[in-house]
């Protein structure tokens, strides 16, 4: 409590910026079934919110697949436009599919704050798909060149960010594209089109629900989905799954359809706001040619220790014996 000389009152708050830089890195071995040998994946990311006290981002991430292939990403951010509380952000990726075929993505979008818990972002992209020889013979892949609109919406209830003990979080996106093919007649001899426009949806849920005290079931679902009908979707345009994010127990983006939906259920023990120990469920389904199912299983931990928050998962999917289950390590740093 503070007076002033003209003997006005008020209050005095000491403020201390919070740690707006992170540090993301995974190494993951999966072990080989029979004669196949184990391969090691890895992956690296930073994100810097608060660029020279400005609110300037930026965001670097890595992605390694063993022989499958590799990812990068690079984004920037501009905050206040215009002066008020819209933001801009520039984003190129690239991502490279073993010798099949490479994709790359520009991107320019904007985030609109409606509430101090939800926002809502738009988009424009442009997206070019090369594949290679194999690509296009083989898997039938063909040259593709594509304009993007996106618009999303996110809320956000969590209690805390890290270890929430109760609330919840929905992502909704949804995409409009207009893509051109090209490459050899003999790739559109069936169902695959030429030039077409095409719409998909994509969904997030997440729920945390406490109960005992450090006590918390965890769950989250993930649905997403092109809705065209009578199009061919080739390989480089589907989704895919499998990996630490979204199904555990199966190696990196080891499937992929058209429609695919991934859900877990954690029941986890909370031994700190960083710290936790939990068992998990793992289970999806995803459309290529017909529905298939899979699930995985495991145990995983998280500890905060004096170089970051440092985590172990192991899991185990079908065909994967006790001893020879998939595991990672990850390593999260703040500053």
């Amino acid at each position: 409590l503070i007076q002033n000389p003209l003997d006005d009152w008020g209050l005095k708050f000491d403020l201390r910026e919070g740690k707006a830089n992170f540090f993301n890195g995974l190494v993951g071995y999966i072990p080989g079934v029979g004669s196949e040998e184990g391969q090691l994946t890895g992956t690296a990311e930073l994100i810097m919110h608060n660029l020279w006290g400005t609110m300037r981002g930026i965001q670097l991430k890595w992605l390694a697949r063993g022989e499958q292939g590799s990812e990068m990403m690079v984004q920037y951010r501009e905050p206040w436009l215009l002066g008020g509380p819209l933001s801009l952000e520039f984003t190129f990726s690239q991502y490279k599919q073993d010798s099949t075929y490479t994709q790359q993505d520009w991107e320019i979008s904007s985030c609109f704050p409606l509430t101090f818990f939800s926002d809502l972002n738009m988009g424009l992209s442009y997206q070019e798909i090369t594949p290679d020889s194999i690509g296009i013979y083989v898997y039938r892949i063909p040259r593709s060149r594509s304009w993007m609109l996106n618009c999303g919406y996110n809320l956000d209830l969590f209690d805390r960010p890290f270890n929430p003990r109760t609330g919840g979080n929905l992502d909704i996106d949804l995409y409009l594209l207009n893509r051109s093919r090209g490459g050899p007649d003999i790739l559109f001899t069936g169902n695959l089109e030429r030039n077409l426009l095409q719409f998909k949806v994509e969904t997030t849920a997440r729920q945390a629900i406490g109960l005992f005290p450090s006590q918390v079931l965890y769950a989250r679902g993930t649905w997403k989905s092109y809705l065209v009908k009578g199009d061919e979707i080739p390989p480089s345009d589907r989704y895919r799954l499998g990996g630490t994010t979204t199904l555990r127990g199966y190696k990196d983006q080891q499937f992929m359809g058209s429609k695919i939906a991934y859900g877990s259920l954690e029941y986890r023990l909370h031994f700190g706001e960083h710290s936790r120990v939990f068992g998990f469920l793992d289970g999806a389904w995803f459309e290529s040619s017909r529905g298939y199912y899979k699930w995985g299983y495991g145990i995983g931990i998280r500890i905060r220790s004096d170089v970051g928050i440092v985590g172990v998962d192991y899991g185990l999917g079908e065909g994967r014996s006790v001893t020879s289950g998939i595991i990672h390590f990850s390593w999260e740093a703040q500053w």
